[in-house]
Formats: C-alpha cells, sequence, structure tokens
C-alpha cells in the first residue's frame, strides 16, 4: 500500500500497516527524518505525488526523475493548503501564504520584507506575527480575513502598502492567514465523494468509518478526514487498512457508502475540467 504524507497520521498508520506485514510506501514532498520509522516501510523523502490513476498508480517525481509504484490500497494523509483571502491584488509579488513565509523563516531563516500586513485573526495569524517579530520584521496592520474584500493591496511590479478605506498602510510584503483547508487534489482526480462543510466553509472529503472514502480502496487520515488528532486518525485508518488487506481483493473493492451528508458534491474533477467534452 503507499501512504502520501509523512505527518502524525500518515507515519501513524504505516507503523500499523507495517507490523501487520504488509509492504508500506511511504511518501513526502519534504524531507522525512526516518529516524522512528520501522525499517520495512520504504520511504520515498522529497518525493512529491503529482498523480494517482485507477488500480492504484501512484506518480510522483524524485530528484527531477519520475516515479511510479503500483499498489492495493491508498491511505491520503496529505494534510493542508493555505486559505486565501478574496482581496483585490493578491497576485502581486510579495503576497505570499503563512506556511510559505514559515518556511522561509524555519527552513531558510529568510526574511522576505520589512513591514507585513496579515491578513488573518486566528492562531495562524498569530503565530505568523510572532514569527516575524522574532526575525525582525515589523508589523505595520494585523486585519481579519473577513475584511479582505474591503482592502486593495498595492503596488505596480510588488506590494508598496494595503489599502483601507482612506488609509495606505505602506509595506512590502502581505501575508494571507486565513486557515487551512484539506488538500483534495489527489482525492479529487481519484473522484472520491466531497461534501460542502457549512461552518467550515470548504469542500471536505466524505469519510466513512475508519477513514475509507467513497472510492474502494483509498483511505484518509488527519486533517483529509476532519480529524483534530490525526495521530489517533491515522492508527484507526492503518487498522481499517489492515483489516482490508487481510480480508482480500473484495474488502478493497467495497465502497464506504455516503456518510449521511447533506450537501454533496455535484460533479467530478474530470468533469470539472471538461474531459471529453465537445468544443
Amino acid at each position: 500500500m503507499a501512504i502520501i504524507g509523512a505527518g502524525a497520521a500518515g507515519r501513524a498508520a504505516a507503523g500499523v500497516v507495517a507490523s501487520a506485514g504488509f509492504t508500506v510506501h511511504l511518501f513526502d514532498r519534504f524531507s522525512i527524518d526516518a529516524v522512528d520509522i520501522e525499517p520495512a516501510i520504504t520511504v520515498h523523502s522529497s518525493t512529491p505525488v503529482w498523480g494517482l490513476f485507477p488500480s492504484w498508480q501512484i506518480a510522483a517525481s524524485s530528484g527531477g526523475e519520475p516515479v511510479t509504484v503500483d499498489v492495493d490500497a491508498v491511505l491520503l494523509a496529505n494534510g493542508s493548503i493555505d486559505r486565501v483571502a478574496p482581496v483585490a491584488g493578491s497576485t502581486l509579488p510579495g503576497v505570499i501564504t503563512a506556511s510559505g513565509l514559515m518556511q522561509l523563516i524555519d527552513r531558510w531563516r529568510l526574511l522576505p520584507g520589512k513591514r507585513f500586513v496579515i491578513l488573518g485573526d486566528g492562531p495562524e495569524a498569530a503565530g505568523v506575527a510572532g514569527a516575524i517579530s522574532r526575525a525582525g520584521g515589523e508589523i505595520a496592520l494585523i486585519e481579519p480575513a473577513s475584511s479582505a474584500p474591503s482592502l486593495e493591496i498595492m503596488g505596480a511590479d510588488g506590494v508598496t502598502g494595503v489599502r483601507r478605506g482612506d488609509d495606505l498602510i505602506d509595506a512590502d510584503i502581505v501575508v494571507m492567514a486565513a486557515g487551512q483547508l484539506p488538500d483534495l487534489s489527489l482525492a479529487a482526480m481519484a473522484g472520491c465523494e466531497m461534501v460542502f462543510d457549512d461552518d467550515a466553509r470548504h469542500w471536505r472529503l466524505d469519510i466513512a468509518a475508519g477513514g475509507r472514502t467513497s472510492v474502494p480502496g483509498i483511505w484518509a487520515a488527519g486533517s483529509m478526514a476532519g480529524s483534530d488528532d490525526p495521530e489517533a486518525s491515522g492508527g484507526l485508518a492503518g487498522e481499517s487498512i489492515v483489516a482490508a488487506l487481510t480480508a482480500g481483493p473484495s474488502a478493497l473493492d467495497t465502497p464506504s457508502g455516503p456518510s449521511g451528508s447533506v450537501v454533496r458534491q455535484p460533479w467530478r474533477y474530470d468533469q470539472r475540467i471538461g474531459a471529453g467534452s465537445e468544443r
């Protein structure tokens, strides 16, 4: 089987499945610290997965070279992406997501500007503000993401400030810290059913017991499954996968069925991008 994402959820599931004697391929787009990973697990470090095709085939790349692996089951534990606030001028150079900024500061010890505007008012925004201050940057403004439509990011070749009503706040970097969304790109490619979460205001996977998705052979864990306890979620998904692998192909081919969610995705990924349509 393949696990996409080597965070807490992916590692927990990998340990459960490998301990049961099954082959596990663990992928992550970033470098994986394999110190606490069982030797039986095949680690694909710094290997971003870009494709998930029927049967199932994992398509990835490592060091510029293609990597493909055929597996019976897939666990999606590939985490979240940044939510981007709708604001005029958001495509200007100098607009960066919170996770992108944290990568620059924590991994590369680089602060990309001097004066920062942060769009967001939750824990993520507070964490970004603290990191900027510790790195020597200046916080010009912290504005709730809900106010973004009333703002305008100014500049021609890059950010020079943010207009708020009659006020112009000088800044050279705008940080989007409006929260996280599950990264549904691979799930959508595989045709997994999704539902709209009215409370969180975003699409999410339709998950049944044990982390099973609507597509046979594909599970989800961690934030992909809407869990606040990624390690526990990964462990449960791992146990469900072991049970299915032990039972044989018929168990892997059984769809999970709907979870009882009310609003269902009205399109499949291939339909949304117009695959096979006449032009």
